[in-house]
């Protein structure tokens, strides 16, 4: 009886290659977060979004009267982003919406003056309401700017800011 060489079981074993890490991986430039964050009743929204260029821009979206914080969030930003164009929109409410405009009491109150002489020449009653004053020229006006207003909501803004740095870095991985 005739035997069989029985041959060795071989094991093919491909060389494995170790994952990259995601600090080896090139970057995306190109990417959106959002944050939000509270205070009290007061909440802010920001919104990154990103797209691809050489170098570094940023621009910010917002109301009147937030454009003072534009120099410290472009430094945020800049912080962890160092190429792409930024785009960021940024939405206050509540009490920590810093107020821009604000009503002449003066020329309210010479307009209020004229208006009861007036009925009082025509034999007419003074009207209860002044709303249809305020619409009148001059009456609601900008507000001078408050420098310590931007201080004040900043931390509001930044805690925002930053969790929309890390959606913004989360996506762009």
């Amino acid at each position: 009886a005739t035997r069989k060489a029985s041959l060795p079981k071989l094991r093919l074993r491909l060389p494995t290659r170790s994952p990259q890490r995601r600090s080896d991986m090139p970057t995306s430039m190109t990417g959106c977060g959002e944050g939000m964050a509270t205070s009290g009743s007061s909440s802010c929204r920001v919104e990154l979004r990103s797209v691809n260029n050489r170098a570094f821009k940023f621009s910010l979206r917002t109301r009147e009267g937030l454009a003072g914080l534009e120099a410290r969030a472009e430094a945020a930003v800049r912080e962890r982003v160092r190429r792409g164009t930024i785009h960021m929109g940024l939405e206050l409410a509540g009490p920590a919406v810093m107020v821009s405009r604000q009503i002449d009491r003066a020329q309210l109150a010479a307009y209020l003056d004229q208006l009861e002489d007036f009925c009082a020449g025509h034999d007419l009653t003074v009207p209860r309401s002044i709303d249809a004053l305020l619409a009148l020229p001059g009456i609601v006006c900008d507000a001078p700017p408050d420098a310590t207003a931007a201080d004040r909501v900043w931390p509001l803004v930044a805690d925002a800011l930053a969790k929309a740095l890390d959606a913004l870095d989360g996506m762009r991985q």
